[in-house]
């Protein structure tokens, strides 16, 4: 259990520093340009900037769905790891040090 508990801390404390430097920053950066985006669409074309608009529905809606299905996988891949970080730190353990 304990090759469980260490592999899950390390990618765990990876996760969050990379969410927390990379994503929000990101997030933020690409939110703006986007609002700004659609803001010169309007000035540019309003019938056309609606046709783009009716189209983000469907695709954040498929996103969503994609999304779960990675949350899925990547939980099925960590416990993966946990279970080989566990055999391993067991089987390691078990080696007895020859003097």
């Amino acid at each position: 259990r304990s090759g469980e508990l260490v592999s899950r801390l390390a990618t765990d404390t990876t996760v969050i520093s990379r969410t927390l430097t990379d994503s929000i920053a990101s997030g933020l950066r690409r939110s703006i340009e986007g609002i700004g985006g659609i803001g010169l669409l309007c000035y540019i074309s309003p019938s056309l900037t609606a046709l783009m608009v009716s189209v983000i529905p469907p695709v954040a809606f498929a996103g969503v769905f994609y999304g779960r299905f990675v949350r899925s996988m990547s939980k099925n891949v960590q416990d993966a790891v946990a279970r080989s970080s566990e055999f391993a730190s067991e089987k390691v353990g078990s080696i007895r040090t020859v003097r």
